[in-house]
C-alpha cells in the first residue's frame, strides 16, 4: 500500500465504472480538470453514468 489510495481508486473506477461513488466527487473533478483541461464539460458529464466511458475514449 505504498501507492496513493486515491490513485488506486481512480484506476479501478476507469476499469469498472462503478467505483465512482466510493470517493469524493470534488477531488475527482480536480483530477479531471488537470487531465482533460475542460472543466465545464467534465462538470456536466460527471453527473452522468456514461462519464467514465467518455473519459476512457478521450484518454
Amino acid at each position: 500500500m505504498s501507492s496513493n489510495p486515491f490513485d488506486t481508486l481512480w484506476k479501478q473506477c476507469v476499469l469498472c465504472g462503478n467505483v465512482h461513488s466510493e470517493y469524493k466527487i470534488g477531488r475527482f473533478v480536480k483530477i479531471v480538470q488537470e487531465r482533460s483541461g475542460n472543466q465545464k464539460n467534465r462538470r456536466e458529464d460527471i453527473q452522468a453514468p456514461s462519464f467514465f466511458s467518455s473519459a476512457e475514449l478521450e484518454q
